[in-house]
């Protein structure tokens, strides 16, 4: 890099002639041809540069002209002596004189070349400095005010990404939109310029929301698509970039219009991105996730065929080590689920216990979605328990549900929830033949459910009536007075907060336990009534709704 310093000293040597200062700076200037033994290899390079310099003249300062036309090569772009060189070039072009401009722009990309190697931001802000005093340079109407414009825009961003400021994010809009002003329907640059002012509004409808951003993006895509043939590369993600903002519109909206105009938009997208296209999964996803939008209000089964199809196409082009294979896993399990309340069909049902096993084995225990996962597994496999009866499937149950459990302490919102549940799945092997250690469990579970806040009185009454009959059950195995009384306790507190749809069934619970304590008084021991009285007992389902279940 000795050759560019020493390009400095000619620079030096120049200015020095113009202010009459020859005799110092001759002596240094003389000494240039004698510079080849320290650079070698260089000789030619430097001899073409000295001419060219050495060329310009003095008179009019026409030193930046003669840098322009030093071969890139010869000059390591970004690097300290080049910057140097044309801080110089600067100097020796002064406010009016017609090479000004070209000593401006040619500093700042040399700076931009540093600080895209370096991030320095004391260079951005003097790119900043420079390119705004450039444009000012460049009147209104000439063909190089809009890449001015552009590169002004282009370094605010830069600086926008790394403080946020939303003062430079008004400004690039502001400067975008005078950069698309002259350009042309038709111009092969209007497209880029409509890229660009898009991407910053979108930016800030982001931070902001502002409604009049979403109203004008929506017509820029719009536009943009117009201006956009056929064949062009990014047509597929106009249309994407469409759909998007058209979707931010309905998000706050809910117009059924416009759900099916993103629906058409990101079919047109799908289409037009082959199989191997980045983009691809993408898109296959987006558009079942507006198929559903419009399942959910609808319930179209084409629809959800369509939606089941699409999931199972991206589940097959993502890779297992993918970070997203389990949002396919789950997406895909969810909606053969939809069928399968819909249809019942056993090999739905099947498919979606293994994607959901899938999801849970790509689910690491510190992942905060874990507990989605066991619970959801959990109730599948109690779906097909519930068809089968299969044991191993209510041990699997149980198994995921205490570690579902682990990760709802109490005051978790998912507490309540979690404790019902595992209490109900351990109440089902009781039936079946479990132990009194099981049956203890359940009552400790369904107590400290009952220290909870449940989502709704309904859910707090079926609690009350599942702890009162486990209660009852004990106290007909050992016959323990307190666990009666506890019991009817229990039983008696649903007379607070049971809906009507639970009146009966509260009422039974009262009086088979008041029956019990009746035949307790006038016997010697439970034995003479055990097993003679109904049992009523509840369970609360996923969506945290209770139906009554007769043992």
């Amino acid at each position: 890099m000795a050759y560019i310093v020493d390009l400095v000293h000619i620079l030096n040597i120049l200015l020095s002639r113009k202010a009459g200062c020859h005799q110092k700076k001759l002596t240094r200037g003389d000494q240039i041809n004698g510079f080849g033994y320290k650079i070698p290899g260089r000789n030619t390079r430097l001899d073409q540069i000295i001419s060219l310099l050495t060329a310009s003249p003095i008179d009019d300062n026409g030193i930046s002209r003669a840098l322009v036309n030093i071969p890139s090569k010869s000059l390591a772009k970004g690097s300290m002596g080049t910057i140097n060189l044309w801080r110089v070039a600067l100097q020796l072009t002064p406010e009016g004189h017609p090479e000004r401009l070209v000593s401006l722009v040619s500093l700042a990309d040399s700076l931009q070349e540093r600080f895209k190697k370096e991030g320095d931001m004391e260079d951005l802000q003097e790119i900043i400095a420079i390119q705004r005093s450039a444009l000012q340079l460049i009147p209104e109407g000439h063909p190089e005010r809009v890449v001015s414009l552009v590169s002004l825009a282009d370094s605010l961003q830069e600086r926008f990404k790394k403080e946020g400021d939303m003062e430079d994010l008004q400004e690039i809009i502001a400067i975008q939109r005078s950069a698309l002003q002259p350009i042309p329907e038709g111009h092969p640059e209007r497209v880029a310029s409509l890229v660009n002012l898009m991407d910053s509004l979108c930016e800030r409808f982001k931070r902001v929301g502002g409604v009049e951003d979403l109203r004008e993006l929506i017509a820029l895509r719009r536009s943009t698509l117009q201006l956009t043939p056929e064949e062009h590369a990014e047509r597929a993600v106009f249309f994407a970039n469409s759909a998007d903002s058209l979707h931010e519109r309905f998000k706050r909206d809910g117009g059924i219009d416009g759900l099916q105009e993103i629906i058409a938009l990101r079919r047109y997208a799908l289409q037009l991105t082959p199989e191997e296209h980045p983009e691809h999964v993408v898109f296959l996803v987006n558009l079942a996730d507006s198929l559903h939008e419009r399942f959910k209000r609808e319930g179209g089964i084409d629809d959800l065929q369509e939606i089941i199809a699409l999931r199972r196409y991206a589940l097959q082009l993502t890779p297992e080590e993918h970070p997203e294979r389990v949002v396919s896993l789950v997406n895909l399990a969810d909606s053969l689920h939809e069928r399968f309340e819909r249809e019942g069909g056993f090999d739905d049902l099947q498919e979606i216990i293994v994607l959901r096993r899938a999801a849970l084995q790509f689910t690491p225990e510190e992942h905060p979605e874990r507990v989605v996962s066991l619970v959801n597994l959990a109730d599948s496999l109690h779906e097909r328990f519930e068809r089968e009866g299969g044991f191993d499937d209510l041990q699997e149950i149980i198994v995921l549900r205490r570690a579902a459990l682990q990760f709802t302490p109490p005051g978790h919102p998912g507490r309540f929830p979690s404790l019902v549940s595992l209490s109900n799945s351990l109440h089902e092997r009781f039936i079946k033949g479990g132990t009194l250690a099981d049956l203890d469990e359940i009552i400790a579970f369904r107590r400290a459910a009952s220290e909870c806040s449940a989502p709704t009185p309904s859910d707090r009454c079926m609690l009350s009536l599942n702890l009162a009959s486990s209660l009852r059950e004990k106290y007909q195995r050992l016959g323990l007075d307190a666990d009666l009384a506890e019991a009817i306790r229990y039983a008696r507190a649903t007379s607070v907060c049971r809906p009507p749809e639970l009146d009966a069934s509260c009422r039974d619970c009262i009086a088979s336990c008041v029956e019990l304590k009746a035949f307790g008084d006038q016997a010697d021991g439970p034995e003479c009534f055990r097993g003679n009285l109904p049992d009523s007992s509840t369970a609360i389902t996923e969506h945290g709704h209770g139906r009554i279940v007769r043992s």
